[in-house]
């Protein structure tokens, strides 16, 4: 859980002392390096100042004192570290007061983590080696079962990357780094990166919003209370986070009275590393500037959420199920409410696609018939997103120009400015595209002295892709 604390607290600094558009633009990679080096620190500190002793092993202030000053000094350490790195030329521009912040929020969410940690922990006094010995005596330990437990997914990790480093020319999937190199432009055709706190978390709109279906009802509560608490058709978000507010008052609260029950599953599901797990994933989007985000992205959190609603219906409604008939009553409920969501999504189904509405010879779009009907067979073909039209066209290969579905080699072309000969070169010979968003980043209007128009259809032209540039 640390790291999810130290990621959030350096990530939050540098966003606090600049603002979301200099932070995507300027700071997100300088923000992610300085994170590594303040989790490592952070955490070797915590060690060794005795941070991770058993909370009962010592008085809570006393822990609470020893983790204090761990954070101080690696704190110090950190940001000494990093000005170091940035003098020798190796580091990105950073705002150094950002490390002071970073002192005072990581002293504020560790010192919160022990004290929540102290609450749920066995009262029973226990005897805690000091922590050099502890590593003398149990290293080797250690060693072997971190290899048992980690090796398996690190083996697997590292060959992929060595895999797709010699295959790819890349060790990390090139999609990635592009959206990435999307978020950092400020200004893009495509989607933007996070732009407010909201989204920073994983609680904004659309794609950054990764409570879905479960924030779905706190939706549904924010326009019950429109009308009488926080007023006004501007204040939506106001009200979303106050209702959201309550429902985590009342899930601690419950769990807090529970306590015995609730670290019973808390362990049994291992919901504190899959809690920290999915804040990780969610600043690995949010906190490096990455635009494109998909709402698919988010299992880990729907899985959190999925045990920890069930958690929470389970420690308040387990006093009622001991009389049979509102155990009766409660069954018949979640039963209905079953057969209720099953019906609309039947609905929703019927809706969508209608069965025989349409003939059977019917396009599946549109557009490919007139792609096909206006280009050659075994063209290749560029388009700016034309991953639809990719599974339909027959005789035809469709290229996706925004590089998401396309090799290491072409991202960097395309980030010097000479994609276009680059295809052509490739053997793409046409176009389908606005040229109006081949001039926005991330095309800068490269390919506009290589293109000649044919024809439009649906707001996008048919160009013919040039060897040579008009001008």
């Amino acid at each position: 859980i640390d790291i999810a604390l130290f990621f959030i607290s350096m990530t939050s600094a540098v966003l606090l002392r600049t603002d979301f558009e200099s932070y995507n633009t300027i700071y997100a990679s300088s923000a992610v390096e300085a994170t590594v080096i303040a989790v490592v620190i952070k955490i070797l500190a915590l060690y060794f100042f005795g941070g991770y002793q058993p909370l009962r092993s010592v008085p809570i202030w006393k822990t609470l004192r020893q983790t204090s000053l761990a954070i101080l000094v690696s704190s110090i350490l950190t940001g000494g570290i990093y000005i170091l790195i940035v003098q020798m030329g190796l580091g990105s521009n950073f705002p150094r007061s950002a490390f002071l912040l970073d002192l005072l929020i990581s002293l504020i969410l560790v010192s919160a983590s022990r004290l929540a940690a102290a609450w749920f922990s066995n009262p029973a006094k226990v005897h805690a080696e000091a922590p050099l010995a502890q590593l003398k005596s149990k290293w080797r330990i250690w060693l072997s079962e971190g290899v048992a437990f980690y090796g398996v997914v690190g083996g697997l990790l590292l060959a992929y990357m060595i895999f797709s480093h010699f295959t790819f020319g890349t060790s990390s999937p090139v999609s990635g780094q592009i959206k990435r190199w999307w978020g950092s432009m400020g200004n893009t055709a495509y989607e933007q990166p996070t732009t407010n706190w909201a989204a920073y978390f994983g609680m904004g709109t659309n794609a950054f919003e990764t409570g879905r279906p479960f924030t779905d009802a706190i939706w549904e509560a924010e326009e019950v209370i429109r009308p009488y608490i926080i007023r006004g058709a501007e204040k939506e978000d106001e009200r979303f986070f106050a209702i959201l507010a309550v429902v985590v008052i009342i899930f601690i609260v419950t769990i807090a009275l529970n306590k015995k029950r609730s670290m019973h599953t808390f362990q049994s599901l291992a919901i504190v590393p899959l809690m920290a797990g999915s804040i990780i994933h969610i600043l690995s989007y949010t906190a490096t500037s990455y635009g494109g985000a998909k709402e698919w992205y988010w299992i880990s959190q729907m899985i959190l959420l999925t045990l920890m609603s069930s958690l929470l219906l389970d420690l308040l409604l387990r006093p009622f199920r001991r009389n049979q008939y509102i155990n009766i009553l409660l069954t018949t409920v979640t039963l209905l409410y079953g057969a209720s969501a099953v019906n609309n999504f039947w609905k929703f189904i019927d809706y969508a696609m209608p069965h025989g509405y349409f003939p059977p010879d019917r396009p599946y779009m549109e557009v490919v018939t007139y792609i096909e009907e206006n280009t050659f067979p075994n063209e290749i073909i560029g388009m700016t997103g034309g991953g639809n039209v990719g599974y339909f066209i027959k005789d035809r290969t469709i290229v996706n120009m925004d590089g998401l579905i396309n090799s290491y080699e072409y991202f960097h072309v395309l980030q010097e400015g000479t994609a276009a000969t680059y295809l052509h070169d490739q053997g793409m010979t046409v176009i389908f595209a606005n040229p109006r968003l081949l001039a926005l980043p991330p095309y800068y209007g490269q390919f506009a002295p290589y293109l000649e128009r044919y024809s439009s259809y649906g707001g996008k032209d048919l160009l013919y892709l040039l060897e040579e540039p008009k001008y």
